[in-house]
C-alpha cells in the first residue's frame, strides 16, 4: 500500500530488517535475528514479511509481524533455505532450498505458518556459491498458474517455467543462448521482462507469457541492464542502466515503443566524456578456445608507442567482467597504463562448459 520500505541495516551491528515510514520519515529496527539476512519479500497483505535468516548457522525462512516484530520460524532443517515469496493471495509460501554442496535445488511450497510441504520443482548441478543468489527467487505469474526459475540445464542459464500446482516437467520458458536473469512479470501476467548476457553485455528484454516473441527492448552497445521493475500500469519500466565509462543509473522505458529515458545521473561533474571505453577484444587460448577480454588504452599514448601493461583478473571460482564502471582500470588508464580484463576460462556467461574448465584449476 505504499506506507512503509523495508531495507537491511547494519546500524546495530548484525543485519537486521528495518522499516521506514513515508509519512513521518521515521525509521524503525524490525528484526531482531542477530544475524545475517539473505533474502526477504513481503506478504501480500502487507502485515508482515518472509525473511530469509541464519540465526541457527544455516539459512531458515521466518515470517515477521509488521505491527510488533514477532518472528515465526516456518522451516527447520539444517540446508539452507532462501529466496521466500508468497503465492498470489498469500494462499502459500515459496522458498529455495538447496543441497550441502549448493549445486542442487527445490523450490519448496509451504503453508502460510509453516508445514504442508511440496516440492513444485528441482533443478541440479548449478554450483551457487552465492548460497541461493545465482539461482534467484521463484518469479511467480500473477494469476499463481506458473512460475519461472534459472537453471543450466540447457548449457546456459535460462529461465524453465513449471506450474504451481500441476504435476509436470518444468520446461524451456524462452530458449536463447546467452545466461538469463532478473525475470519480472507484467503486471497483467500478459508479458516478462529479462535480462540477457552476451560477452559483458546485459540487455533488457521482453517476451510473451508464453515465452514466444522475445525481442529486445533495450540493447546497448557497451552497458548492463539491471533490475527491472513494471510501472503498476505496465507501460513501463523502470531499471538501471552502467556503462564502462558512465555511473550506473535509473532509467525508464515504454513497453510498447521502447523509448528510453535517464532519469538520474551520478557521474561526477568533469568526468563525463574523459573516462575511457575499452576495446572488447578476443584470442585463442593454448587449446582453440577463444578468451574475450577487455582492453583499456591509456588516453594519453602516442600512436606506435607501447604502455606498460597490468593484467587484470576478476575472482571466482565463477564471475566475469560486465560492461560497467571498473574504477581501478580507469584509474589505471588515466596513468598511463594499459589494463586487460579477461574473462578467463571457467567465468560465467559463456555457457556451462567454459564455466567448468576451472574445475580443479581454480
Amino acid at each position: 500500500d505504499g506506507r512503509l520500505i523495508a531495507f537491511l541495516s547494519e546500524a546495530n551491528g548484525a543485519t537486521e530488517l528495518w522499516l521506514w515510514e513515508a509519512e513521518t520519515g521515521r525509521q524503525r529496527q524490525l528484526t531482531r535475528l542477530g544475524n545475517h539476512i539473505a533474502g526477504y519479500s513481503w506478504a501480500r497483505d502487507g502485515e508482515s514479511l518472509l525473511v530469509a535468516a541464519n540465526t541457527r548457522g544455516g539459512y531458515d525462512i521466518y515470517r515477521v509481524g509488521v505491527a510488533d516484530g514477532a518472528t515465526q520460524r516456518l522451516t527447520g532443517d539444517d540446508l539452507y533455505e532462501v529466496s521466500p515469496v508468497e503465492t498470489p493471495g498469500g494462499a502459500r509460501v515459496l522458498y529455495v532450498r538447496l543441497s550441502e554442496g549448493w549445486t542442487d535445488h527445490e523450490i519448496v511450497s509451504i503453508a502460510p505458518g509453516g508445514g504442508d510441504e511440496r516440492v513444485i520443482a528441482t533443478d541440479s548441478d548449478l554450483f551457487d556459491y552465492h548460497y541461493g543468489r545465482t539461482f534467484g527467487v521463484p518469479a511467480v505469474a500473477p494469476d499463481g498458474s506458473v512460475l519461472l526459475f534459472r537453471s543450466h540445464r540447457s548449457g546456459w542459464i535460462n529461465y524453465w517455467a513449471a506450474p504451481l500446482e500441476a504435476n509436470g516437467e518444468p520446461r524451456q520458458f524462452c530458449p536463447q543462448a546467452a545466461d538469463q536473469s532478473g525475470a519480472t512479470w507484467s503486471p497483467d501476467g500478459r508479458q516478462v521482462a529479462f535480462l540477457s548476457n552476451t560477452n559483458g553485455t546485459l540487455a533488457l528484454w521482453l517476451c510473451d507469457a508464453d515465452g514466444g516473441n522475445a525481442r529486445a527492448l533495450v540493447a546497448p552497445e557497451q552497458g548492463v541492464c539491471a533490475a527491472p521493475v513494471w510501472s503498476p500500469d505496465g507501460s513501463t519500466i523502470a531499471f538501471f542502466l552502467a556503462a564502462p565509462d558512465d555511473t550506473q543509473d535509473l532509467w525508464l522505458v515504454n513497453a510498447a515503443s521502447g523509448v528510453a529515458r535517464r532519469v538520474t545521473d551520478t557521474l561526477p561533474v568533469g568526468l563525463r566524456g574523459q573516462l575511457v571505453r575499452p576495446e572488447k577484444i578476443s584470442y585463442p587460448s593454448f587449446d582453440g578456445r577463444t578468451i574475450h577480454a577487455y582492453l583499456y588504452r591509456p588516453p594519453t599514448l602516442p600512436p606506435g608507442t607501447r604502455a606498460p601493461a597490468v593484467l587484470h583478473i576478476h575472482g571466482g571460482p565463477t564471475s566475469q567482467f560486465y560492461d560497467a564502471l571498473d574504477p581501478l582500470a580507469q584509474f589505471l588508464a588515466a596513468r598511463g597504463f594499459a589494463v586487460l580484463m579477461p574473462n578467463i576460462r571457467g567465468s560465467s556467461g559463456y555457457g556451462k562448459e567454459f564455466e567448468d574448465l576451472n574445475n580443479g584449476d581454480w
